[in-house]
């Protein structure tokens, strides 16, 4: 019986081991079903690929970078005519992926990044910067909201005098004509005190200007 010769861990000149080699780390890869996030042009064939298209893609993932924890990884797909290799990268910063080679993305319409309620402050913030330059403008859009908000307010008495004689078993009964002008006269006469405190405002402001210009 031959047996194979399998050299010692330790040198023959030094008696400690032998460092065995470090295994490098490898990049997790996978293949999976990818559905397509972008529009792209195949360089090869000139094949359109619409963004929704299902495809089984190469997976790997990117050691060094990473964005907040979030994985940085490379999608290698193929395409549907020539079965060229496309490379994607993903970029989690700016929630969006990009073409590495193979095909050229295709522009869409510019779209804002930034979420509904953040667009939202930014207007809010602006007509709060315009209204603090102009006093009268501030004074014409308390107004406005007031006539919004009492619109609004008669919509839904017309509304509960419909609805509740319906469901009168389960729910409060309708209000009656003189609660409902009681309630529109406090309201009529809150948004006065507010316009008459703003007015006042306005003239002591003008008023402190003009004794300032006089000295």
């Amino acid at each position: 019986m031959i047996r194979r010769c399998r050299p010692p861990l330790v040198s023959f000149r030094c008696k400690r081991p032998l460092p065995r080699p470090t295994k490098l780390p490898r990049p997790v890869v996978d293949n999976a079903p990818f559905v397509l996030p972008i529009n792209i042009r195949c360089n090869a064939c000139s094949q359109y690929l619409y963004q929704g298209t299902h495809l089984v893609v190469y997976k790997e993932e990117v050691l060094d970078e990473r964005y907040l924890d979030f994985e940085c990884c490379l999608i290698c797909l193929k395409c549907t005519n020539c079965s060229a290799e496309i490379w994607i990268r993903s970029d989690p910063e700016n929630r969006d992926y990009f073409v590495e080679s193979g095909a050229t993305k295709k522009r869409q319409a510019a779209v804002s990044r930034k979420p509904n309620y953040q667009v939202a402050v930014s207007k809010k913030r602006k007509r709060e910067a315009e209204e603090g330059e102009d006093a009268l403008k501030s004074l014409e859009n308390t107004t406005l909201g007031s006539k919004i908000e009492i619109a609004a307010l008669d919509e839904m008495k017309s509304m509960e005098v419909f609805i509740f004689p319906r469901f009168s078993s389960f729910s409060r009964p309708p209000i009656t004509a003189s609660a409902a002008s009681k309630l529109r006269t406090h309201q009529d006469s809150s948004k006065l005190q507010q316009i008459s405190k703003l007015f006042a405002g306005i003239f002591t402001l003008s008023l402190s200007g003009h004794s300032s210009t006089h000295r």
